[in-house]
């Protein structure tokens, strides 16, 4: 997450990181308070934007961060009429450098200026009294990925387009990232255009709950994280496809209506799902992908055994755990298949009222960290209103009475020395046999 501070002092304005100690040291002795402000809250004209120091007189700046400009800083005593954008630009951001450098200034005095007090700045005085660091903090907002010298999108590369498509995205500004002339994007199972759906909703995006799966093989990068709209926390699956430095296909799987009770949960992701696997316990790409794409086998036959779960396996659904649960002090009913692990639950034939499991998307997978991101659509007949239980003494059915349905999913599976030991999976509901919008 990107922290700036504003320190204004007489005559000039100093942009810096939270810290840095010498600006707390200047703001300090400019007799101001230093006040921190996280990029990401999108503002009128797609940046982000917060409020400034006081100085003695009263007067407030203003920052604003945009990608497209880096850093603005303007006097806010008169209306934007009488007051001009101050922008910075380098020529070298992208080179990876943490520098800004004076671009143009444009200024008039405010009205504060106006009565006689020195802080208005003109291009002369900027050149000579500014100093600006950007640092960037968990979340690269600034640095444009770059190919890799093969021209394809490495590791890194894939990250950071998916830090650059949030952040696109809580601005709501579509023209942040490179979309391809035909690219393709769907939410939800709409097809819509870049700038349509989370692009006019989102209001703050993932802080401490995120998880990648970059890979470079496929050139696509899969995403899982917590964020905001409206206001409101939702879970996110994103599935970005890369080619040339530009986006072919972008795909959203949102999870709206998280109950209270899960949110715990999504706080910060599980260690295990963000831990890099030894060399000697990974597994090659293509062979995690079958072991992702066996867990839908193992769902829609009833056999654990299908799948190559770890005896610690674990799965959570819209941040609600669904297995390894400590067992009900009453046992029947779903509460006693969420205390079993992920093989010995499918064993009771709980999930068999999942009929069919199409399409299954299965195609992004990272050795590295053992992860693997899936997208599919579970089929509900529901022609039974109950489900009958193999296994469980004292529990023969459990009641399963509603209307036919799908199950729009994303998944990620943690595959460590051949074995699935994590699942973190998010979903909505959707009409029985809904079209996927990839038709």
């Amino acid at each position: 997450m990107l922290e700036i501070q504003l320190v204004h002092h007489t005559p000039f304005v100093t942009c810096s990181t939270m810290n840095n100690e010498f600006s707390r040291r200047e703001a300090k002795a400019a007799g101001v308070k230093a006040r921190r402000y996280k990029a990401g809250a999108p503002v009128q004209g797609g940046a982000v934007e917060g409020i400034g120091l006081k100085r003695n007189f009263g007067k407030v700046w203003h920052w604003r961060y945009d990608p497209r400009v880096h850093l603005a800083c303007w006097p806010a005593c008169g209306a934007p009429k009488a007051s001009r954008w101050i922008e910075y630009r380098s020529p070298s951001m992208f080179a990876g450098h943490s520098m800004l450098r004076p671009y143009k200034c444009e200024s008039v005095r405010s009205q504060s200026d106006k009565q006689g007090h020195t802080g208005g700045m003109t291009l002369k005085t900027l050149s000579k009294g500014i100093a600006i660091l950007i640092t960037l903090i968990g979340m690269s907002a600034i640095a444009r990925p770059t190919l890799a010298a093969s021209g394809k999108c490495d590791r890194a590369c894939l990250i950071g387009e998916m830090n650059s498509y949030l952040a696109a995205v809580v601005a709501h500004d579509p023209s942040r990232v490179k979309f391809s002339p035909d690219a393709k994007f769907v939410e939800n199972t709409v097809p819509m255009k870049p700038g349509d759906g989370l692009w006019k909703t989102a209001t703050a995006p993932p802080k401490n709950f995120k998880i990648y799966v970059p890979d470079p093989v496929s050139e696509e990068v899969g995403f899982i994280g917590v964020m905001t709209e409206n206001d409101k926390p939702i879970e996110l699956g994103i599935r970005l496809k890369i080619r040339d430095g530009k986006i072919t296909e972008a795909e959203h799987v949102i999870a709206r209506d998280i109950a209270p009770t899960s949110l715990p949960n999504l706080v910060t992701p599980r260690p295990g799902l963000l831990a890099t696997v030894p060399p000697s316990e990974r597994t090659p790409r293509a062979q995690m992908i079958k072991d992702a794409l066996s867990y839908y086998t193992a769902i829609v036959t009833s056999n654990g055994k299908a799948a190559p779960f770890a005896d610690d396996c674990v799965r959570r659904e819209n941040g609600r755990q669904t297995t390894g649960n400590p067992p009900p002090a009453k046992p029947g009913g779903f509460a006693t298949m969420g205390a079993m692990g992920c093989a010995a639950q499918l064993d009771t034939h709980i999930m068999s009222y999942i009929a069919r499991i199409e399409p299954r998307r299965v195609e992004i997978a990272d050795p590295q960290t053992g992860l693997v991101f899936g997208l599919s659509q579970f089929r509900h007949p529901m022609k039974e209103k109950s489900v009958k239980i193999v296994g469980v003494p004292g529990v023969e059915s459990v009641p399963m009475n509603r209307d036919p349905w799908d199950s729009v999913n994303a998944h990620i599976f943690k595959i460590r020395d051949g074995k699935i030991h994590e699942i973190e999976a998010l979903g909505f509901p959707k009409a029985y046999n809904s079209k996927t919008g990839w038709e």
